[in-house]
């Protein structure tokens, strides 16, 4: 074992040095670095750290052109966009101007579906987890790809079936190691996204024809509907989600901030929820549980003008329910939605695709009133047990001066927004 003291502030550089090359030199043994309390509580004198400004590669305006030329001839293109689009309010606006000026659909990478406002007759859907089957029609049939702002590594490939070898794909994005990386690249183009959108924008073509207007009212239409869109179902053991994410989509101001956790619970609302450029989704691209309380008490914080929704599953509730202790020593207006079915949904809907004559294990929870447990951190909290409580409920919690929830007994044989377990089951 080798131990470094650090007596004074000014040998923290040095010790630390010299530490790292003690571990790197081959030596057996820990190395440790002692410093004393006092050291760690001194006070010193350090200039700011300058930003950096880092500009941005653009697009060259020969290669915007062919892009634009290449969209005037396919019959069937589509445009997806992704996160780097996502960040910028004036982004967005611009991927509405291409969608109308290069009269293209718009399919938006998972957790990006607020990029265009889904009642946007271009929006066709969300390339989220397992989409409805006619949205993966919109994506598999058309003949041009364009991916603007987005690695398209992940959930939004569709398990790299998506583009396809006979598919045209253009990607833009301004990281010259991903171009080429993931997929066969027909043309890659580094670059900035709003730069490369604001560029297109300016270009006009024949992209106004019948057959392009056509395809694009289609994959409108197969957005609208389809199984995940349908009337809410009925079951004996709970509520569809349904109800309450078509609820919240009539009376949530379009200055919404909404935070999502993971599982199978959100497939509502990214099927179903009519989102507006002019909301902000917030949500795990990975599928990690826990993040909807905290992300939306942070985001309430930061904002506290607008209404601020976090759906979360009783899973993910009983990670970091414990958050809601910070939302009330803040007066944090936050909706908490808790989805309670008494399960890991998700893991339950995989136990039942792949192991379907096995008896499900370790998915079903044991949870608390979970009204109960907010109002014990001093939350005013709601039940919601039949469909004629919904919308008076999320009228009173938006009411709320600080933290609220609502608790909605939602139904486990309605797994997803478009499965039953007894269809898993049988299938």
């Amino acid at each position: 074992k080798h131990v470094e003291q650090i007596n004074t502030p000014s040998e923290i550089a040095n010790v630390t040095a010299r530490a790292f090359h003690i571990a790197e030199s081959g030596i057996p043994g820990p190395v440790v670095i002692a410093i004393p309390t006092d050291v760690l509580e001194t006070k010193i004198e350090t200039e700011d750290v300058k930003r950096i400004k880092i500009n941005p590669p653009l697009a060259f305006p020969n290669k915007v052109k062919e892009v634009s030329d290449l969209l005037s001839d396919a019959k069937k293109p589509v445009l997806v966009v992704g996160g780097q689009v996502h960040i910028s309010a004036r982004s967005r606006k611009l991927v509405e101007e291409v969608a109308n000026t290069h009269n293209l659909p718009v399919l938006c990478t998972y957790e990006h579906q607020d990029i265009i406002s889904n009642d946007n007759l271009h929006y066709a859907g969300e390339l989220g987890l397992r989409p409805p089957e006619p949205i993966r029609k919109n994506a598999l049939e058309a003949d041009l790809v364009l991916v603007v702002g987005h690695r398209f590594n992940g959930v939004p490939n569709m398990a790299y079936k998506f583009p396809s070898s006979k598919q045209m794909f253009i990607h833009v994005i301004p990281d010259p190691n991903t171009i080429g990386k993931i997929f066969r690249t027909d043309m890659g183009i580094v670059a900035e996204s709003e730069n490369f959108l604001e560029q297109l924008s300016n270009f006009v073509n024949n992209s106004k024809n019948n057959e392009r207007n056509e395809w694009v009212k289609l994959c409108h239409y197969r957005y609208l509907n389809n199984d995940a869109t349908a009337t809410p179902r009925n079951a004996n053991d709970g509520l569809d989600f349904a109800h309450f994410i078509d609820g919240l989509g009539e009376i949530a101001p379009e200055n919404s901030i909404i935070t999502n956790d993971a599982g199978n619970f959100t497939s509502w609302m990214h099927h179903r929820f009519p989102f507006k450029s002019t909301m902000k989704l917030i949500g795990s691209e990975i599928g990690a549980m826990g993040m909807g309380i905290p992300a939306g008490i942070a985001a309430a914080l930061r904002f506290p003008d607008k209404q601020v929704f976090s759906i979360v599953g009783d899973g993910g509730a009983l990670m970091t329910g414990s958050e809601l202790a910070t939302a009330v020593a803040h007066k944090a207006k936050i909706r908490v939605i808790v989805a309670n079915n008494n399960h890991y949904g998700t893991i339950r809907y995989h136990q039942e695709v792949h192991f379907p004559t096995r008896d499900h294990y370790a998915t079903k929870l044991v949870n608390p009133d979970f009204a109960k447990y907010g109002e014990s951190f001093g939350l005013k909290c709601f039940t919601i047990h039949n469909t004629e409580e919904i919308l008076p409920t999320i009228k009173s919690a938006m009411k709320v001066d600080g933290p609220s929830l609502i608790e909605f007994k939602m139904s486990l044989e309605l797994n997803t927004s478009t499965t039953t377990i007894s269809q898993l089951q049988t299938n």
